[in-house]
């Protein structure tokens, strides 16, 4: 199989030929469709777990000649959902974006059992659920960020409060309106941009961001 990167499509028939994903168009790379479906075989379509990548060809097409992943697409697409950790119920969505948001300044990702571990110290020191709270409940998203930096082994540290004129280095963005059927939160860049849905797909399209969380860089000169 091979790919025509000029007008995305296969320039081989899919081996599988029809499927329910794909169309009748057996040329036809995931149902014209490479931001929410990737197929590096040919075999069987996926659901891709990016949300935000600045090379989506190169990511989801195959790397066509000249044309490279960044490595935050890489770390993106190889990171470990709320739900693939093993969080089945609704609501692990601000815990999760707080470890992305740690995931992207590092440079690494977490295991799943760093993040269960992570899970179950933050719920015992009261940032995850404090009293009185719903169980998820991130009662300090500064916290929640810096420890997942710790266990990543960085020694960077984020702070919700800017100086005047400070610019964030990520954010976190929460939306009422997305089909994931409940409030939501997901991890934004630094302009705000949808990153990565912690769910493991993006449930964001079309989704108007209701509230903005920013993070700055601590013992920057800007904070």
């Amino acid at each position: 199989m091979s790919v025509d990167p000029a007008g995305f499509e296969l320039a081989s028939p899919n081996r599988k030929g029809f499927n329910l994903i794909e169309s009748v168009n057996q040329y036809s790379y995931v149902g014209n469709n490479p931001v929410k479906y990737t197929d590096p075989t040919g075999m069987k379509s996926t659901k891709s777990k990016m949300v935000y990548f600045p090379h989506a060809p190169c990511v989801t097409i195959g790397i066509p000649q000249g044309c490279k992943p960044s490595s935050l697409d890489v770390l993106i697409e190889n990171r470990i959902s709320y739900r693939e950790a093993g969080f089945k119920d609704v609501g692990p969505c601000a815990f999760r974006t707080g470890l992305a948001i740690a995931e992207s300044l590092s440079g690494k990702n977490l295991s799943k059992n760093e993040i269960r571990n992570l899970q179950e110290s933050l719920r015992n020191s009261k940032i995850l659920g404090p009293s009185g709270k719903d169980k998820w409940y991130v009662g300090n998203w500064s916290a929640v960020v810096n420890s997942a930096l710790e266990v990543l082994g960085s020694d960077l540290r984020v702070t919700v409060k800017g100086n005047e004129g400070a610019k964030p280095v990520a954010t976190a963005l929460f939306t009422k309106t997305n089909s994931y059927g409940s409030q939501h939160w997901v991890e934004g860049d630094a302009n705000g941009n949808i990153r990565y849905d912690g769910y493991g797909e993006n449930t964001m399209e079309g989704a108007v961001i209701n509230k903005t969380q920013n993070f700055y860089l601590k013992g920057d000169k800007n904070e």
